[in-house]
């Protein structure tokens, strides 16, 4: 028979063996996540979800705290797509490296006199006019807006956004010029590969205020075609040939398959603050205001972009106007002193074939 005392030994030490396999298992749990989660960084995952604080990622500008919740995602998983978000770290793959060439040449921003070496094309418009002048005219007036703003610059939420940053002369002009925070988009895989050799060899403090991301922006997740002109890689256009001239060439060698996802499955409208955005998309525009949606395009306070006629026609925007005005921004012709001047009248039109316009939110005035 079993005594009182025996039979308490015997609870405790059966008491004691059940809270052991309890921690034991509760041990094991939580190096299956440690593991699970490590493994995911190691392979540089990304997530379809809202970064977190604790996501520890290596991409430039996303490497921020609040810069990770800025955007959604840091790669195209969620849509079936292999691009990834550029890791600064490890910019340039081996591929690429034997596949494209620049010639670097030094580029002297307008806004604050800094020199840096910009990887420019051997024949370009873009190209040429750098190398004869040390920076491209129409990017002078962004650091201009950007640093005459009363928004303020230490927010962390306030980005400068480029659509369709080419070579990245725009790019290289914002990160001399002004203290900006930086997302660009770039499909051309000729072009990407100047802006990844430019920056890679900026200093570190530069590649962490810019978040590149190798797409191109429309209204809906998919894979497409871009078509480069001979001569001049400004006139890349998505999904089809657009000339500026009858007897433009577009070579086979300059065309590549790239992937466009909508700009609100990618920025964060709860988050971001977009001071300023550049759009030069060849007539996609249209495409690009219907995959960035109302709630983003309210977080937009300014935004400068080209009116060119036969690019809209041919891509079916016809209506970029009024588009705008219906997502509550005025039109404007020129900026000069701080102030936004000579408004355009959308019922009236513009007399311009070509224009460089700007767009701004009507209750920021």
């Amino acid at each position: 028979m079993v005594s009182i005392g025996e039979l308490r030994r015997q609870q405790s030490s059966y008491f004691l063996r059940t809270m052991q396999c309890f921690r034991s298992a509760a041990v094991i749990l939580a190096a299956c996540y440690a593991f699970f989660f490590l493994s995911r960084l190691l392979r540089g995952d990304g997530y379809s979800g809202v970064l977190l604080d604790s996501d520890v990622q290596s991409f430039g500008g996303a490497t921020s705290a609040l810069g990770r919740r800025i955007v959604k995602r840091i790669d195209g998983k969620a849509s079936g797509m292999p691009w990834k978000l550029v890791d600064w770290g490890n910019p340039l793959s081996s591929e690429e490296e034997s596949t494209f060439t620049c010639t670097m040449t030094s580029f002297v921003s307008f806004a604050s006199g800094e020199t840096a070496q910009i990887c420019v094309h051997e024949e370009d418009g873009v190209s040429d006019t750098i190398k004869k002048t040390g920076r491209l005219t129409h990017c002078n007036i962004l650091p201009v807006i950007w640093n005459d703003s009363t928004q303020d610059k230490t927010d962390e939420s306030l980005y400068y956004v480029e659509i369709g940053a080419n070579i990245g002369s725009c790019v290289m002009e914002m990160l001399l010029g002004t203290k900006a925070r930086i997302i660009a988009f770039e499909p051309h895989p000729m072009n990407l590969y100047n802006i990844k050799k430019t920056v890679s060899q900026l200093d570190k403090s530069y590649q962490d205020r810019l978040m590149l991301f190798p797409i191109g922006l429309g209204g809906e997740s998919t894979t497409s075609k871009i078509y480069s002109a001979t001569g001049n890689m400004g006139n890349s256009v998505i999904g089809k040939i657009i000339k500026d001239r009858p007897s433009q060439k577009f070579e086979e060698k300059n065309q590549f398959p790239v992937y466009v996802e909508r700009l609100d499955s990618i920025l964060n409208s709860e988050r971001i603050k977009v001071g300023l955005m550049k759009m030069d998309a060849q007539g996609f525009e249209c495409n690009i205001l219907e995959g960035m949606g109302r709630e983003l395009a309210e977080c937009i306070d300014v935004l400068k972009f080209e009116h060119t006629l036969r690019w809209l026609s041919e891509q079916g925007c016809t209506d970029l106007l009024p588009r705008l005005s219906d997502y509550s921004f005025d039109l404007y012709r020129d900026y000069n002193g701080g102030k936004f001047g000579g408004l355009v009248n959308i019922s009236v039109g513009l007399p311009c074939k070509f224009c460089e316009l700007f767009a701004k939110r009507k209750s920021s005035n």
